[in-house]
């Protein structure tokens, strides 16, 4: 629909080398991500957390700067 996009099959493929890391839905896959594991693929370990469904504290210790939305 959008050939000018990339698509990604799984999170780990659209977290590599990323700026930022958005999560905006509280699906499984996204909500369970290994924080440690993902500040290992990510160029900058900032994430945004819009549904506030991700461990503050585990994202944190792991190293990124945590932002939920609404805190």
């Amino acid at each position: 629909m959008r050939p000018e996009l990339e698509y990604a099959k799984r999170a780990t493929d659209a977290l590599r080398d990323a700026d930022l890391v958005l999560v905006l839905t509280e699906w499984t896959e996204f909500r369970e991500l290994d924080a440690a594991a993902v500040a290992a693929l990510v160029a900058d370990p900032i994430v945004v957390d819009g549904r506030n469904c991700l461990d503050r504290d585990a994202w944190t210790a792991a190293g990124f700067t945590y932002r939920g939305m609404g805190r």
